[in-house]
């Protein structure tokens, strides 16, 4: 008889669990640097913050864990909301039998059902699962339009004391800076789309700025010359199951018209990396889709190509996938 496997949010208490299945994973793929952080961190992280760093659903059988997938929000200045899949995994023994597909359709209902616009999740080359989300509608842009993922570590946050100028100033956003950074983005979108990429912006996206909350624009760095906005910075807090809190950059861009576009666009990056810092980030995630031009930029300024050398591609799932039917028990 097939045993039933229920699919619910985690608890406080599932974190010495799911803890032990991250390391399973690290065993399964043979990687001999593995998980860094224990359960109490995964408890402090998630369910210790009014703000916590990462969501996760679990797959129960025999009030045991069996999988999980662990996920956390990210930002966009024109697009709504996302959700990022940092991991899923269900353990060997519960294999095709539909669990990583329930855990998979319990993260896109929530997507949809909260109105974001997209999840997007990481694969590497070598993985099969690729064959599973594409089954489940999800596109690879890192083959469709060219995305490429690149890494600051930890080591190379140092970065963050090359922020400081004479001519350009550098400050966290205020509220009167919105229409400056629509403008900026709306740029870089067009740009991105110029070359190849094709982000579904929304035609509403001035409207949709204006009614979100103060605090998501505590998320931004600007870089103002003659009291002018010439460039912006957008980021969010974000975890890895190896290491620990991270940060996820998601957009960074100079106008082309300012005054040493690159010095600026250096400052604006050094002043993340000074956030991820203070904020005792292991590291600064982020995509590229330019990674011949852009990318060079950001390799001499201490990041690396992880496309390039450890070959991951980026997926998105832009809609629920077909005949979804998951059933999301209730935590009690």
């Amino acid at each position: 008889m097939e045993k039933i496997v229920l699919i619910r949010e985690a608890k406080r208490e599932d974190c010495q669990e799911i803890c032990n299945l991250i390391q399973e994973l690290a065993d399964y793929e043979e990687m001999p640097d593995g998980p860094k952080i224990d359960s109490q961190v995964l408890e402090k992280d998630g369910f210790g913050r009014t703000d916590p760093l990462f969501n996760c659903f679990v797959a129960i059988s025999d009030d045991k864990i069996v999988g999980y997938a662990l996920y956390f929000y990210i930002h966009s200045t024109l697009e709504r909301g996302a959700i990022h899949l940092e991991d899923l995994y269900v353990t060997p023994e519960y294999r095709k039998k539909r669990v990583g597909s329930r855990l998979f359709e319990a993260i896109a209902q929530k997507t949809f059902r909260e109105n974001l616009q997209y999840l997007e999740f990481s694969v590497l080359s070598w993985n099969p699962a690729q064959d599973f989300y594409r089954a489940k509608g999800s596109i690879d842009l890192t083959i469709i339009e060219g995305w490429h993922m690149y890494r600051v570590d930890e080591k190379f946050l140092n970065i963050s004391s090359q922020c400081k100028s004479d001519y350009y100033q550098i400050r966290e956003a205020r509220a009167d800076d919105s229409p400056a950074i629509i403008r900026l983005a709306q740029n870089l979108f067009e740009s991105r789309k110029a070359n190849g990429a094709n982000p579904n912006v929304e035609r509403s996206a001035q409207k949709d700025f204006q009614v979100k909350p103060k605090d998501f624009l505590n998320r931004y760095f600007v870089v103002e010359q003659n009291n002018e906005v010439k460039g912006y910075a957008l980021y969010c807090l974000a975890y890895s199951t190896w290491e620990g809190k991270s940060m996820y950059l998601q957009e960074l861009f100079v106008s082309s018209d300012a005054q040493d576009a690159s010095h600026m666009k250096k400052g604006l990056f050094s002043a993340v990396a000074q956030k991820a810092r203070d904020e005792m980030c292991c590291r600064i995630d982020f995509w590229i889709h330019d990674p011949k031009t852009e990318g060079e930029f950001f390799k001499v300024n201490g990041a690396q190509d992880l496309t390039e050398s450890e070959e991951w591609h980026l997926y998105r799932l832009s809609e629920l996938p077909k005949n979804s039917t998951c059933q999301i028990t209730p935590c009690v």
